[in-house]
């Protein structure tokens, strides 16, 4: 169902720019902990379990790197990397 309301990889419409194509589909599963993912790039899901994160108090600051566009996956909760955290603008 998720595919079915995407806005597939260059798809314009004139006089419509607010379209943008879907990149990213995600889904929660709020009982299990776990985030579910697929990118229009890859015909891979992947998933990341909240409870093998380091979520405790004092945990550096870790991201998932997709710079690359790595294919990923099953469950990816590993291969997270520590990282410095967001410097936010001042107003």
């Amino acid at each position: 169902m998720i595919r079915a309301v995407s806005v597939p990889l260059g798809l314009t419409v004139p006089g419509k720019p607010n379209i943008a194509a879907t990149i990213w589909r995600s889904v929660s599963d709020l009982g299990a902990r776990r985030y579910y993912f697929e990118s229009s790039y890859s015909p891979m899901i992947f998933w990341v379990d909240l409870a093998k994160l380091k979520l405790s108090p004092g945990s550096k600051p870790q991201k998932l790197d997709l710079s690359s566009k790595p294919i990923l996956s099953g469950e990816s909760s590993a291969k997270f990397v520590d990282t410095e955290p967001f410097k936010f603008l001042s107003n």
